[in-house]
């Protein structure tokens, strides 16, 4: 039904927006910020480690991480990112969030 997105302009590319507009079911909004309070400076989330623990017990269909970027159309910020990386960078390939590891834990 839900499957990870493949390697391409639909994956995330660490440009934070997301994170912006408003906090996920895990994270805190920061009314000063105007931002999750567990977005780091580098846009990688400050509980993704608790996420994956959390999500991978509960065999989460719908995982936070890994189904690729929600908001690809009319985001300047993920636009002017991925612009930046594939200029500059290796691409955004080399920066995206790793997929969450799959089965259960051990």
């Amino acid at each position: 039904m839900f499957h990870r997105m493949p390697n391409d302009q639909g994956q995330c590319v660490l440009c934070g927006w997301c994170c912006t507009i408003r906090s996920c079911g895990y994270g805190e909004w920061d009314e000063v910020g105007h931002k999750c309070r567990f977005l780091a400076k580098d846009n990688r989330c400050l509980k993704y480690d608790e996420i994956i623990r959390i999500e991978s017990l509960a065999q989460n269909v719908l995982p936070m991480f890994g189904c690729g970027c929600s908001s690809t159309l009319c985001n300047s910020v993920r636009q002017a990112k991925l612009k930046s990386l594939l200029d500059g960078n290796n691409g955004p390939s080399e920066t995206a969030i790793p997929p969450p590891p799959r089965g259960r834990p051990a």
